[in-house]
């Protein structure tokens, strides 16, 4: 008996709540005139087909209705978007357990460095100490300020010819083993028993002086024993010496993983390296987000709900969903910058990164994950959408307004004329003999076309201009070799020759691109075409149908462009990147290169550029779900125009 009580009960209310729909959608008309027979059939009409259809109606959600959508679609399509949304988490864990990159040198790893001397390992009479003292003092490039200073200023008057004098200043003064001294104390002597005593007598320094003295360096490099550093060739130590970037042949290269680069490895390296922001961004957007959102579908298709809280969560899901891409712009960000060519210690090096499966699996699993959002969506908006042949009025159609109990059927001039009235916003509701009625934001409209001219050409400027900048060293390289890259030539560096010399991993660096240029270059330009060509259409012509299409696909584009996405993973990089590096190459391959970075103005202008654009799409998405009814359940009084000083206000 109580059960049965309970059923008439919740039948009485849904008959109650449905009348009262269908009551207010009405209740224009019957002020109007008296119902005829003919429209009182179709008042009964939409009775039933209000009682018989599954669809959720508008009006009456708006109340504290619940409900499920694997109620509204049943087990079967719950349980295969249950398991697809598992799979695609098992998928974000081998990304995160696996290998995702690798650093690459066309040198070997050099071994920790013994404090003892020992025999000569090299060929000549260094050992690996004196190696090391070669590399940090500039090797081959530096040498001739090192021999001129023993020679011209060792004790206050210089050693000149003394071959024992110069070989204990380079033992003494640089910390040379005596073995390895005896290398450069025969120096002078061999350049004045070649004739260049007079050519370098007023500049040691000159490219004459250098070409003459070619014998010697020869000689030089045979004793030592160090790895063949090209010390031949003086326009190129010239230029290094100048700050012009090394060239090498890169097809005769070998090349060496130096490190191997890891999701928990890469958190662990930028915060011992003092890179803690890196560190809490990644694990923040690509640690934790991705699983959160599985979790957030899952309870969205199983949790009772009302339809607009679904709606809004879906709504920010779309929006947010695309900041778990900040692992991977990180990735490249590392891939472009370690594209190096340095003379380290007198050794010319070069050295690359590939990508591995392991990031490329997190871009597709990032990819399957909008995918599932937006099916969600999907079904999300079958289940609460009217028919797609309904003749159900614009007036009709809209929900009711945050006012009070008012339905919009009450509210005088509730809906605007056409899509550019829209963007005026609702701001006050005023009182005049018991009517609502909407006032609107005087100019809004204006804003929006400034906020479309500004966004184009904040993205054209931040297209062109430098939006970050590279500078490599070798040990005793004072001022380096500059890369600076503007949104263009970052990426295409992912697919330079340097980079794809050799690559074992081609494929996966050419889906790194592909990715690049659609989420940064090609969507945000798509986007602000199809923002243009929705306001055309809006202004001189009113196909809802063709509009709605637009307004859809822009809002699902946007939600898949990523600029402010790499701006966040460029950033998060290049902070303290000096650092992070090292940390990356760890104590024994520190020593291969130094890299500073520095963000350009393109950088700036592009967080401008996303902040306007993001408001640009809020305006745009308000006014068309108002107008062509694309979301029933957004509110337009929300933060935004109470920014422009806007309120509810209801006049007695």
């Amino acid at each position: 008996m109580k059960e049965e009580k309970k059923k008439k009960a919740k039948k009485k209310r849904h008959d109650d709540v449905t009348n009262k729909g269908v009551d207010v959608i009405n209740a224009d008309a019957t002020k109007d005139h008296p119902v005829s027979d003919e429209e009182d059939g179709s008042k009964a009409d939409i009775q039933q087909n209000v009682d018989t259809t599954e669809r959720i109606d508008p009006v009456k959600n708006s109340t504290n209705e619940v409900s499920t959508l694997n109620a509204y679609y049943g087990n079967f399509k719950g349980f295969l978007a249950t398991v697809s949304m598992i799979l695609n988490a098992g998928l974000m864990v081998y990304a995160h357990v696996g290998l995702s990159a690798v650093v690459l040198s066309s040198r070997p790893p050099v071994p920790a460095v013994s404090t003892t001397p020992t025999s000569p390992p090299l060929g000549g009479l260094c050992n690996e100490n004196d190696l090391s003292i070669w590399q940090e003092e500039g090797g081959q490039v530096n040498r001739t300020i090192h021999s001129n200073f023993c020679s011209r200023q060792y004790n206050g008057v210089g050693c000149l010819l003394d071959t024992a004098c110069i070989e204990e200043c380079f033992a003494t003064t640089f910390g040379y083993s005596q073995n390895c001294s005896t290398c450069f104390g025969a120096i002078p002597q061999c350049s004045f028993d070649s004739g260049c005593a007079l050519i370098c007598a007023s500049d040691s320094f000159s490219e004459e002086c250098q070409e003459c003295n070619i014998p010697c360096t020869e000689q030089l490099d045979l004793c030592l024993g160090f790895p063949a550093a090209n010390s031949t060739d003086v326009t190129r130590r010239r230029n290094l010496q100048e700050g012009v970037c090394v060239q090498l042949d890169i097809e005769e290269l070998n090349w060496y993983v130096v490190y191997e680069l890891t999701f928990i490895n890469s958190i662990e390296k930028a915060w011992t390296g003092d890179a803690k922001l890196l560190a809490v961004i990644i694990v923040l957007f690509s640690g934790i987000w991705p699983y959160a959102k599985n979790i957030i579908l899952v309870w969205l298709w199983y949790w009772p709900m009302t339809v607009e809280r679904r709606t809004n969560v879906l709504t920010w899901l779309l929006r947010l969903s695309k900041y778990t891409l900040v692992d991977v712009f990180a990735v490249v960000s590392v891939l472009v910058g370690v594209l190096l060519q340095l003379n380290v210690g007198g050794t010319e090096v070069a050295t690359r990164a590939e990508p591995r499966p392991s990031i490329i699996a997190f871009f597709l699993a990032t990819v399957w994950e909008f995918t599932q959002i937006e099916w969600v969506v999907h079904c999300h908006n079958q289940h609460v959408q009217y028919p797609a042949d309904s003749t159900e009025t614009k007036e009709e159609r809209s929900p009711a307004v945050d006012a009070g109990d008012a339905p919009a059927a009450e509210i005088k001039g509730s809906n605007p004329t056409h899509l550019l009235d829209a963007m005026k916003f609702r701001t006050k509701l005023l009182s005049n003999d018991n009517t609502l009625r909407l006032s609107k934001v005087t100019g809004m409209h204006l804003w929006v076309a400034f906020l479309l001219i500004s966004t184009l050409a904040l993205y054209l400027a931040g297209t062109v201009m430098e939006i970050v900048q590279f500078t490599s060293f070798g040990a005793g390289d004072n001022i380096g070799c500059k890369h600076s890259f503007n949104l263009v030539t970052f990426g295409n560096a992912m697919v330079s020759e340097l980079a794809l010399t050799a690559n074992s991993a081609e494929a996966g660096t050419w889906t790194l691109y592909i990715a690049y240029v659609i989420l940064v270059l090609f969507l945000p330009i798509t986007v602000h075409c199809m923002q243009i060509v929705l306001l055309t259409l809006a202004s001189f012509g009113e196909n809802k149908e063709r509009n709605r299409f637009f307004c859809k696909w822009t809002s699902s584009l946007w939600g898949f462009s990523s600029v402010e996405v790499l701006l966040i993973g460029l950033f998060s990089v290049e902070f303290k990147f000096e650092k992070f590096v090292s940390a990356l190459a760890g104590n024994d391959n520190s020593q291969f290169f130094s890299v500073n970075s520095s963000l350009g103005p393109a950088f700036f202008i592009l967080i401008v550029y996303s902040v306007m654009s993001g408001l640009l799409q809020y305006f745009i998405y308000c006014a068309t779900a108002e107008y062509y009814h694309v979301d029933p359940y957004h509110k337009v009084n929300l933060i935004w125009t109470k920014l422009f000083g806007c309120w509810l206000e209801k006049k007695q």
